[in-house]
């Protein structure tokens, strides 16, 4: 116990490091969104409860720092957290959760504007919650119901972190191993918190939410229409209205779709299931050969190369605003920590290769970890998630996978996989 705590405390020295050098933290696109609609309702559902968040703790929106080195504080308590549950010694354990928080895949990652992070702390948390919760001890049950609470809010901040959590207990209670009743708490919040926000959208926000839902359709499509001509695009999606050109978006394979129908697209919204579901029916293979490479980087290693997507944002995207570096010179000089682990993207963030790293050493020593189990189980219930509607790839939505493939990763070479509930 006294490891642990020493290690919360430096891991937490840590976060705060790392935001006192990059102070005030990484903003992009993104960030300066829920700066800006923290005290609006007109957001998707999942968005509303994270600017809520930062309206909460930024009062307003004034001080967005003060969330960026809250949620890197959580973050790195997350890791410390699973860290110690995954490695059996406290000594190795208290080095690996050290050694991860110094690298940018936690510390960057961190002091990032974005929802992802505190959702991603939900995630780490997960595992030790369930194994908390089987241990059953009454006098806990307090303590079980605010953490589940707790990881339930942290959850609510992306969409599909319901989704995530329902396959992961329906998962549990297939394999009949766990005793569920305080984990249920946390779909209960997460369910929860989603309706009560869902009841204060106004209509504009719900068409909104529609057309997001959607997202990864129409980029599906532009990126067909980017790879045929105007006949054969027309006849897969059924429709001799639509303009190919309007549609056509090569980036849309890679990245952002810059179509000009996405640009517009609550204009189309209600059409694209329909042309999607056409274009599938006639072209299954050239629809799912599409998705399979926008979405490559959740795939494992022998069907699929290292990806290149984005990774960490190292800098405040928008200038001239209340957000800026205070010493730009010396943060630019050590901008470049941070910017090699974009050049190695392809190996820290490939999301596919870290999951196949816990399930491999999950299948090669299967009576090693039930901490382990666990994890694999919410990696592929957010991957699945991920790859069925992700509008983008992007290696933050993954963040779970990419950290705790590399603390099984570190905890394999040292040697000390930790036994199922030792010194619990």
């Amino acid at each position: 116990m006294y490891k642990f705590r020493k290690s919360l405390y430096v891991n937490i020295c840590i976060a705060i490091g790392w935001f006192s050098l990059f102070y005030p933290g990484f903003y992009s696109t993104d960030s300066f969104s829920a700066i800006r609609n923290s005290s609006s309702t007109n957001l998707v559902p999942g968005a509303n409860e994270w600017n809520q968040f930062v309206r909460v703790f930024s009062l307003g929106g004034q001080y967005p720092e003060v969330v960026v080195l809250l949620q890197a504080v959580i973050l790195n308590l997350s890791v410390t957290i699973i860290t110690f549950y995954l490695i059996r010694n406290p000594r190795h354990a208290s080095l690996v959760s050290m050694l991860l928080c110094l690298t940018p895949t936690v510390g960057a990652m961190g002091i990032t504007l974005w929802r992802d992070i505190p959702f991603t702390s939900g995630l780490l948390l997960l595992g030790p919650y369930v194994l908390w919760v089987m241990k059953d001890e009454k006098s806990l049950r307090f303590v079980h119901f605010f953490m589940g609470s707790l990881i339930g809010v942290l959850i609510s901040f992306k969409q599909n972190g319901l989704i995530v959590i329902l396959l992961v207990i329906t998962s549990l209670v297939f394999l009949r191993k766990y005793k569920l009743s305080w984990i249920l708490a946390i779909p209960f919040v997460v369910t929860l918190t989603l309706a009560l926000s869902t009841f204060v959208y106004p209509p504009e926000s719900k068409a909104l939410a529609k057309s997001y839902a959607v997202e990864w359709m129409f980029s599906d499509l532009s990126c067909l229409a980017s790879r045929v001509d105007d006949l054969s695009f027309a006849a897969l999606i059924n429709s001799k209205t639509e303009m190919r050109r309007e549609w056509d978006s090569e980036e849309a394979c890679t990245f952002i779709n810059r179509s000009n129908v996405s640009s517009a697209r609550e204009n189309v919204v209600s059409r694209v299931p329909t042309y999607w579901i056409d274009a599938f029916e006639q072209a299954p293979r050239k629809i799912l050969d599409i998705h399979f490479e926008r979405h490559s980087y959740l795939l494992p290693p022998f069907l699929a190369k290292p990806p290149n997507l984005p990774f960490l944002h190292t800098t405040v995207e928008i200038k001239d605003t209340q957000v800026r570096n205070l010493f730009p010179n010396f943060v630019e000089a050590i901008r470049v920590f941070p910017r090699a682990w974009n050049y190695f993207r392809g190996f820290f963030a490939w999301s596919g290769l870290w999951l196949f790293v816990m399930l491999f050493f999950l299948l090669t020593r299967p009576k090693d970890n039930d901490n382990l189990r666990i994890s694999v189980l919410i990696g592929f219930a957010l991957s699945i998630t991920l790859f069925v509607s992700a509008p983008i790839p992007d290696a933050r939505y993954a963040l779970f996978n990419l950290i705790v493939g590399q603390i099984v990763l570190l905890a394999h070479l040292s040697g000390k996989l930790r036994k199922p509930l030792e010194g619990d």
